[in-house]
């Protein structure tokens, strides 16, 4: 997919920041030595220790992000404005309501990286079973998301939870039990929360309007820029289609944009793969939910997420068994 839109830069007449393209051709190939390397270590390990070490992980990646974003809204009650990456783990915006970030910048991203981590350890724990323990701090970490009151992780909750009921791939009903009373506390210690969510998905939201225009003047580059504008040039796209730089909001616009038709295709093309090769209900239910957010998000350039999530589901594809009984 970086080779396309290498390619890509040959053929645009747009102005480029030669420093901005090699930082992202560089960071994506680091990307795939990094996740490649990590995937055949995992197909040397032993499953049971693997299994057992990834589940010693969970509490101290679900634990520290709720922790420093409690201690922080406390600590910053009643205040207006919090910049973002001025303090770990909390940001105020939208009128003073409190985000989780996590050690990230933006609550949108914290939400993609923990929902991404969450999905890998759901079909983990679905075949090797998981201690009860464990699944609390699992809960722990949809709390995380729930409080970065970002739209797309909550569709994205929403739908996991539709499928893995019609398809009785999970008990669901604790998981949505536990999402209706965290989102009652919420509104009941701030009930301006509440008006905030709600205009957030609404129809009246200028942000989601003006996504969808920066979204479609993307996809038309399919007929403007067949091959792409060249890997990291989106901005100089919009900055001519647009009238300001902008980036597309959706990783399958952004790929399209910056590696043309071509690159699009490739990309979509692993997903697919994976979603073939996984005759486990539950990897293909996780897969379809992380396509869907990618639909919100431009992270095709910088985000390691994404090749983190790939690597493990071709990992379930070909080793875990299909099976729903513990790991011998």
């Amino acid at each position: 997919v970086t080779g396309w839109g290498v390619l890509g830069l040959t053929t645009t007449d747009l102005s480029y920041d030669y420093a901005a393209i090699v930082k992202n051709i560089i960071f994506c190939i680091i990307q795939c030595f990094v996740f490649f390397t990590l995937g055949l270590c995992l197909l040397r390990c032993n499953q049971q220790y693997l299994c057992r070490s990834l589940e010693k992980t969970v509490p101290f990646i679900t634990l520290p992000p709720l922790f420093f974003f409690i201690v922080n809204a406390v600590k910053h009650f009643g205040e207006r404005n919090i910049p973002r990456g001025q303090y770990t783990g909390i940001y105020l915006g939208h009128d003073g309501l409190p985000r989780a970030i996590g050690f990230v910048h933006d609550p949108n991203y914290f939400a993609l990286k923990m929902l991404g981590l969450l999905l890998i350890f759901m079909v983990i724990g679905k075949i090797y079973k998981f201690k009860k323990k464990t699944n609390v701090f699992l809960l722990m970490g949809l709390l995380d998301v729930l409080l970065t009151t970002s739209r797309a992780a909550m569709l994205v909750i929403l739908m996991f939870i539709a499928l893995c009921g019609l398809f009785k791939v999970l008990r669901v009903k604790k998981i949505l039990v536990f999402c209706v009373l965290a989102a009652v506390t919420a509104f009941a210690v701030s009930p301006k929360s509440r008006d905030i969510v709600l205009s957030k998905i609404s129809k009246t939201d200028g942000s989601i309007e003006e996504r969808g225009t920066v979204a479609l003047i993307g996809l038309k580059a399919a007929f403007a820029y067949p091959a792409g504008v060249g890997i990291g040039n989106t901005q100089p796209y919009y900055l001519k289609e647009y009238g300001a730089e902008k980036i597309a909001h959706n990783d399958w616009v952004e790929v399209l944009v910056e590696c043309g038709i071509l690159g699009l295709l490739t990309y979509l093309a692993i997903f697919i793969m994976l979603l073939y090769l996984c005759k486990n209900k539950l990897a293909r239910i996780c897969i379809l939910c992380f396509m869907l957010h990618l639909c919100t998000l431009s992270s095709f350039n910088y985000e390691p997420i994404i090749p983190a999530v790939l690597t493990f589901m071709c990992y379930f594809a070909h080793v875990l068994p299909n099976r729903k009984t513990q790991l011998s």
